[in-house]
């Protein structure tokens, strides 16, 4: 129904618009962002292991500022703490950017986040966020080098002792998000005329440790 509001919670970008084409074109689709920590304890149970920040705002659609100030409420009610935002788009490539050095390389690597910062990844780091940064000026994001170097590495420092989702699948042979994290980079990359050999370099050895 056009009254409900459409949350869209997961690493990666790439699905909005197909979700897009299945609503009215007033539906209200949010995006959701979190760093809370959990894992898949079992098929029906997510265990909560780490307090985070969940930050949400809109892809389309339209809520006032009451509408906004009472759906933060109701999120923050059941796990705080949740920020409306009005750039999400700008949260999301910054998220998208830290997801496609830290999920693959640590389940390529089979390493925790941490090691990440091993000095042996630096230059790869930097080829990805490089081939990131050109594309987001594709959709008018602007992303600074520095800036997603020292937020790759404070991610990776503060969960140092993690496991990574992607890698979690992999050693669960589970399916993982490539496809809308280093895949999304590729396609994207490849629809507007941009070299993106890393990200899809990682992208198609990540989906040979799947097969």
């Amino acid at each position: 129904p056009l009254h409900c509001i459409v949350i869209l919670a997961h690493n990666g970008l790439g699905t909005f618009k197909p979700v897009a084409k299945l609503l009215p074109n007033k539906q209200v689709i949010m995006a959701m962002l979190t760093t809370h920590g959990s894992f898949r304890s079992n098929p029906l149970t997510i265990t909560h292991t780490g307090l985070g920040q969940t930050d949400i705002g809109l892809l389309s659609g339209e809520l006032s500022s009451l509408q906004q100030e009472q759906l933060t409420s109701q999120l923050n009610s059941a796990l705080p703490q949740v920020c409306f935002h009005q750039d999400i788009k700008k949260k999301q490539w910054f998220k998208l950017a830290i997801n496609c050095v830290i999920n693959p390389i640590t389940a390529i690597n089979n390493i925790d986040n941490g090691e990440v910062n091993d000095k042996r990844f630096s230059k790869q780091i930097n080829l990805l966020l490089t081939e990131i940064i050109e594309l987001s000026q594709v959709e008018n994001i602007g992303l600074i080098l520095t800036d997603l170097q020292a937020m790759v590495y404070q991610v990776a420092l503060a969960t140092a002792k993690n496991c990574s989702s992607m890698r979690s699948d992999i050693l669960a042979d589970r399916s993982t998000e490539i496809d809308y994290i280093n895949g999304y980079i590729h396609h994207l990359g490849k629809n507007n005329n941009v070299a993106t050999p890393e990200n899809t370099r990682l992208w198609q050895q990540v989906l040979k440790l799947k097969s």
